[in-house]
This record gives structure tokens, sequence and C-alpha cells, in this order.
């Protein structure tokens, strides 16, 4: 992921997103959750969205609702037909996309985070742990990887097992893996990452509001498959080769946008009829 800058004052509404990995079985050690806890509440409180794997259990479920109740923004990309979004069981979700296909959620799930976090969890935690792991070491991925608790030290004996076996002399560890064993020690690594993106006028690929049609479109159509978004708590469908490409996803952002700056004012005619905007406007009146 290229790392984009942009002048302007839409780009700093850009809000930096968190990508936290973890388990969506039950958490049953104490120690973890409070992290967990701790980790949400500091997300919220530094005004970043949270990104997950979209499960409303574990790991993932527990630190969108803590996010959510703190105030903050949370982000599902989840998998459609493993878990089907509903507004009842993910409603600690303010965002939600699903995906067919693992590949195309996972690389969803990746292009999505401006840093990666990782906590307790099985072959899929470990699957997402290696994936940035390479990205950073080819260089497609700048951001932090920060793995928590004592549990994630096995990740470095895997990696001092290939190096004994002389296959891993080109997986180095580099500077932007941090093992830290609390969520405290996170928050200073964190801070410094977001502040230098802010210093850069950044913001993330998936940016509508400084993206015309074509660019939407574009990247939209990375997926080769359809793919499922809530909207206004209603799953969509939504068709990559459709263009305009600005249905549901990226008017979803122009929805929002128009939400948030109409609070307490009437708007006579959005013009948008029985469009996704219509949607908005006939679910907020």
């Amino acid at each position: 992921m290229k790392e984009r800058q942009k002048k302007g004052s839409i780009v700093s509404e850009y809000k930096p997103k968190v990508v936290v990995f973890g388990s969506r079985n039950a958490i049953n050690d104490s120690a973890v959750k409070k992290e967990v806890e701790n980790l949400g509440k500091f997300i919220a409180g530094e005004n970043l969205v949270l990104a997950n794997g979209g499960s409303n259990t574990g790991v993932m479920g527990h630190m969108a609702k803590v996010v959510f109740e703190s105030g903050g923004e949370t982000y599902g990309i989840g998998l459609h037909e493993y878990e089907p979004y509903d507004s009842k069981t993910h409603r600690s979700y303010t965002n939600h996309e699903g995906y067919i296909s693992h590949w195309e959620r996972q690389r969803r799930l990746i292009e999505i985070g401006d840093i990666f976090i990782a906590f307790k969890g099985g072959f899929g935690t470990l699957h997402e742990i290696i994936d940035i792991y390479l990205m950073q070491g080819l260089a497609e991925i700048k951001a932090p990887l920060i793995l928590i608790g004592d549990y994630m030290k096995n990740f470095q004996l895997l990696i001092d097992f290939f190096e004994k076996e002389k296959m891993g002399r080109h997986m180095q560890l580099g500077s932007n893996i941090h093992y830290v064993k609390t969520a405290k020690e996170a928050e200073p690594i964190i801070r410094k990452h977001i502040e230098k993106l802010k210093k850069e006028n950044y913001y993330g690929p998936d940016f509508y509001p400084v993206m015309g049609p074509e660019e939407i479109y574009n990247h939209i159509r990375l997926n080769s498959q359809p793919y499922y978004i809530a909207f206004e708590n209603v799953p969509m469908k939504v068709l990559p080769d459709v263009f305009p490409s600005n249905r549901f996803r990226s008017s979803k952002q122009l929805g929002a946008y128009i939400k948030d700056h109409a609070k307490g004012k009437k708007i006579l005619d959005m013009g948008c009829a029985s469009g996704s905007i219509g949607l908005v406007a006939a679910k907020n009146e």
C-alpha cells in the first residue's frame, strides 16, 4: 500500500484506522480481556477507527463493543457466508463489509489499515501476522505491526526456527515489528505513527471524498466478486462492475458526511429520489 499525500481541509477529516487481529473464540484469559478493553478505550479516546474481522464474538467482538460504547467508530471486514451481517448481533459495528472469499476479505482488511495490532489468536491470526510481516519485508507496507502479550513471543520462536534451519535469512525482523506486554506500552508507538501520518497529510487508498468517479470505480473493481455492506443498518450488495461506482460504499461516506453536518437543520431536497442518499434521507428525517 502506497502512502499518498494531498493538501486540503478535507484530508484533515480523514480518521486513521487501527486494524486489530485476534480470535473470534471466547476470551477465557482475563488478562487478555483487560488489555483488549484498555486498547479499545484508547482507540476511541484518540478518535481513531477500529477495524477488524467483523465478528461479534471473541477478541473481535469484545473490542468492537468497547470502542463503540466508548463513542468510537468501528469497521468490520467479515466473511459474508460465514457470518452474514445482522443489525442486532453486529450492532457494535458502525460500518460493516462482508466478502464472499477469504482472499478478498483479507486484501480489504490489510488495505484499510494504517497501523496493525495483534492479540492472542489461532491460525487465522497467525496468517494475518505473517501477511503483514511479509509485506513489510517487501516494502509494500510501512505501517507498524504491534504484537501484544507474552503469547505473541511464540511468533519470535517461529522466526528463530526458520533462521536456525537457514530458511529465513530474508525474513529478518525489522524495526516496524514491536513486541509489548500491555496495551499501555503500545500507546506511544501508535501515537508516534499517527502523528507522522498527519504531518504527511496522509489519507488511505479508500478515502473517496478526495477521489474522482474513475478512481472510485477502479478501486472498487479490485474486488473480483460482489460483496455486501451495511448501509443504514440494511445489508446491501455491491456490484464491482457497476459504473459509476459511487453506489452504496462511496455514497455511504457522503451520506454520513451530510447527516453529520446537517444535524439540527432541515433539508428541503436532497435530490436523490430512491437512490442511496435518498435512503439516508428517508431513514433520518
